[in-house]
């Protein structure tokens, strides 16, 4: 299989793999202060949906696509 491909950041799962420990520890307290202040940045609120065509489905029907 191939690897997840990026979101909008451009950050590569393979980069968070490679992080020092220190540097996990940090993004972790990071993320939990965001989740407990409950204070998002503002891009977190964007998203990208592709609409992919379900195998055999109508192309017109919008039941028939699966978001990515």
């Amino acid at each position: 299989t191939r690897p997840p491909a990026p979101g909008p950041d451009e950050i590569h799962y393979s980069m968070l793999q490679n992080l020092p420990d220190r540097a996990l520890v940090l993004l972790l307290q990071l993320y939990n202060r965001i989740w407990t202040e409950r204070i998002f940045p503002q891009n977190w609120s964007t998203a990208y949906v592709i609409p992919i065509l379900n195998p055999g489905k109508n192309p017109e029907a919008t039941t028939s696509y699966r978001p990515i």
